[in-house]
C-alpha cells in the first residue's frame, strides 16, 4: 500500500532523514519506533505531504505521490492524525468531525461515516455540541481519531496518539487503533511506548538519527538485544 524508497529530508541545512526505505502492506499495523528527535514525525509528515523530500520517492497504492500536496493525499485515502491532536479548540466536536470529511468523496458518505464514528466513540455523540477545548486529553484524542476516520482513510497514520495521556487512556487509545485495523483500515503507528506498539503491530521499524536501523515483525523486534537495551531498559 505504501512504499518509501531512499527518502532524504532536510530542515534547512540539517538532514533529518537519511535514505529511509520502508513499506506498509494492506491490512497491516506497522509501528515506527525510536527515540525523541529520531525523525519519526518528519517521516510521517513527509508521507502526508507536509514536507517535501530532497531525494527519494514515495508511492501510495501504486501512484508516485512524492510531490503531491497533503489535501490531494487525503482525497486518495491517506490520512494523518498529527502529534498533539490539533483540534480546532473553540469549535464544537461536531464541527471538528465535519471538517474531517471536507473532500468530495468522503462528504458524500458523511451521515453513514458519522454513525459509525459515534458507534465507536459514543461519548463524542453525547458531547457533539461541546467545544473541543472543554474535553479531557483522552477525549480530545478520541475526537482527533474520529475526525481522521471521517475522511474514510485507506491508510491511517497516527503520530504519538498516546502522548500525554493517563495510563488507562493509553490502553484505550491503542485498543481503538486495533479496532480500526480490524475493521479494514491499514495503520502506520508512531508511538513512544515501544513495547505496546510492537506487541500490537504486525511489523515494525526502528528509526535512529534519521536512519532505519532495523525492521521485522513486532515480536522479532521485541526480542532484539539492541532494542531491549536501548528502548526497554532490559
Amino acid at each position: 500500500m505504501l512504499k518509501i524508497e531512499n527518502v532524504n529530508v532536510f530542515h534547512g541545512d540539517v538532514q533529518a532523514l537519511k535514505s529511509v526505505s520502508m513499506t506498509v502492506e494492506q491490512g497491516e499495523i506497522v509501528a515506527l519506533v525510536g527515540a525523541n528527535a529520531a525523525g519519526k514525525s518528519t517521516l510521517v509528515n513527509t508521507v502526508a505531504g507536509v514536507h517535501r523530500p530532497r531525494q527519494g520517492r514515495i508511492w501510495f497504492l501504486g501512484e508516485d505521490i512524492t510531490k503531491l500536496p497533503g489535501h490531494l493525499l487525503v482525497g486518495r485515502g491517506l490520512v494523518l492524525i498529527p502529534e498533539g491532536r490539533h483540534l480546532f479548540p473553540f469549535m464544537s466536536v461536531m464541527d471538528n468531525l465535519q471538517l474531517g470529511c471536507y473532500c468530495g468523496e468522503a462528504r458524500k458518505h458523511q451521515e453513514a461515516t458519522l454513525e459509525g464514528v459515534f458507534k465507536m466513540f459514543p461519548m463524542l455523540a453525547d458531547r457533539r455540541e461541546q467545544l473541543a477545548v472543554s474535553l479531557s486529553g483522552g477525549e480530545q484524542q478520541m475526537c482527533a481519531i474520529a475526525r481522521g476516520l471521517m475522511a474514510r482513510p485507506k491508510l491511517l497514520i497516527l503520530d504519538e496518539p498516546s502522548l500525554g495521556l493517563a495510563p488507562l487512556m493509553v490502553q484505550k487509545t491503542l485498543d481503538t487503533v486495533k479496532e480500526i485495523n480490524a475493521a479494514g483500515t491499514t495503520v502506520l503507528l508512531v508511538e513512544q511506548n515501544v513495547q505496546h506498539a510492537l506487541k500490537m503491530a504486525h511489523r515494525g521499524y526502528v528509526l535512529e538519527n534519521g536512519t532505519i536501523v532495523m525492521g521485522g515483525t513486532g515480536q522479532e523486534l521485541l526480542n532484539n538485544p539492541h532494542l531491549k537495551k536501548a528502548y526497554l531498559g532490559i
